[in-house]
């Protein structure tokens, strides 16, 4: 037999074991699958894409160099190797007439192009237990929010509240998912950026953000708000993209309240447009392009390509992350503690009785005042 034919049948031979032993693809990582259902909070950050658009690095040398490493530090293993970070929200009521506080839960979860480090304030930390749910190890933190923290894989971490993570651990839910309101708002979205949707239906996330937003706006009777969504993304050229800003304020229904939030928001960027910490952004604030349609009032803002678009980010994010309310809403609030306290009455202190002559001198207990 020829040496050729001898190869060829010993090739045609060992092929079916090759199958049988080569290991079998892992499946793409989805992050729903840790999710819960119908969740109506959510926050996305697609560094990866950032990367690929030239984003990234222009934020990492811009304004926000400092706000980065801080948020390095916090999560303890470098932000190269992070490509998204998904997190998600929710408010657990008590059940009855317990008088117990509603308990905030949530979920995060971060994807890496490489191994991500456990944080140091999880490894050094005594309040974490060993523990395991549905095969998975886990690290439990007992308090009263029973947090969790894992790593199905080596580049994945994932950390949140027990009630919404047990569930998709012992296999009870297969996928997560969001509520229709948020599904829409995300629909024919592409290359994201970051994005988040906030449930402006839930009391307290509706107080704190219109109290800052839109301090002295009223909505008609069932007639509010009901979601805040801002998605940034990239568009056009995709070797050369500009980076487009979308906000959308929701309502459950094509109503008086939409002009009324529509009137809102415009008063807001004229505000905005004269405060101080503000006026770096006082320019762009012009550009906002305000659009309805039913029960939707959306905003859109082109922040241009490149360094131009990291920088604009850079300043819009800045006074948010400084605690950006309105100096107006804050400067009401001061004024009202200084009513209270000049109304209060000024206790005038009771003279010291007179001291003995002779006495406090040699040893004896003191009062920390004595020379």
């Amino acid at each position: 037999m020829r040496p050729f034919c001898s190869l060829t049948l010993a090739a045609l031979a060992i092929t079916p074991l090759a199958a049988q032993v080569s290991p079998t693809p892992e499946r793409p990582f989805r992050a729903d699958r840790y999710l819960p259902v119908d969740y109506r909070n959510l926050v996305f950050v697609d560094l990866a894409t950032m990367r690929e658009t030239g984003i990234w690095d222009e934020l990492e040398v811009g304004m926000l160099k400092l706000v980065l490493n801080q948020l390095e530090r916090e999560a303890g293993f470098p932000l190269a190797r992070l490509d998204r970070m998904t997190m998600i929200a929710e408010v657990s009521q008590p059940e009855g007439d317990s008088g117990r506080s509603p308990r905030p839960l949530d979920v995060v979860v971060f994807e890496g192009n490489a191994e991500l480090a456990v944080p140091d304030k999880i490894t050094g930390s005594d309040r974490y237990e060993d523990d395991a749910i549905g095969g998975q190890d886990v690290l439990r933190r007992k308090s009263w929010s029973n947090e969790l923290f894992f790593r199905p894989r080596p580049e994945v971490q994932v950390i949140g509240s027990a009630d919404l993570l047990t569930p998709a651990l012992t296999g009870e839910r297969k996928l997560g998912r969001p509520c229709p309101d948020i599904l829409s708002l995300l629909a024919m979205r592409k290359q994201s950026l970051f994005y988040f949707a906030l449930d402006m239906g839930e009391a307290a996330m509706n107080e704190r953000m219109t109290g800052a937003l839109f301090p002295d706006v009223e909505w008609p009777e069932g007639d509010g708000l009901q979601f805040l969504m801002v998605h940034a993304s990239a568009v056009g050229d995709p070797d050369d993209p500009n980076v487009q800003l979308d906000v959308v304020l929701r309502h459950a229904q094509a109503g008086d309240g939409v002009e009324v939030t529509k009137a809102a928001v415009e008063g807001a960027l004229k505000r905005f447009g004269t405060e101080a910490q503000f006026r770096l952004i006082a320019p762009l604030l012009k550009k906002v392009a305000i659009t309805t349609d039913r029960g939707d009032v959306m905003l859109k803002l082109d922040l241009g390509r490149g360094r131009a678009a990291a920088g604009r980010l850079a300043m819009m994010a800045l006074p948010l992350l400084a605690g950006g309310a309105p100096q107006q809403a804050r400067a009401a609030k001061a004024k009202a503690v200084a009513e209270e306290v000049v109304k209060r009455p000024v206790a005038v202190p009771k003279p010291a009785p007179e001291r003995p002559a002779g006495e406090g001198k040699g040893k004896g207990k003191g009062n920390g005042n004595e020379r």
